[in-house]
């Protein structure tokens, strides 16, 4: 995996992923650490994507809590 092949906005959810991850003890980023990150961030395609279809964020996050 090189990160410069990807664009600023993946960068920083990786980076926000292994934050979280870190944050709760663990060693590696795993989906659900990357899942969270891209629910925190309400202006990306994935948080779009998720109202669009009727989600409920608040809901999402509570449930995705680590």
């Amino acid at each position: 995996m090189i990160p410069q092949n990807f664009t600023n906005k993946s960068q920083e959810l990786i980076q926000k992923s292994a934050q979280i991850a870190s944050q709760n003890g663990q060693p590696q980023v795993e989906p659900p650490h990357l899942f969270f990150s891209m629910l925190e961030d309400e202006e990306g395609i994935a948080a779009s994507v998720l109202l669009k279809i009727g989600a409920k964020l608040i809901n999402l996050r509570a449930q995705a809590q680590l």
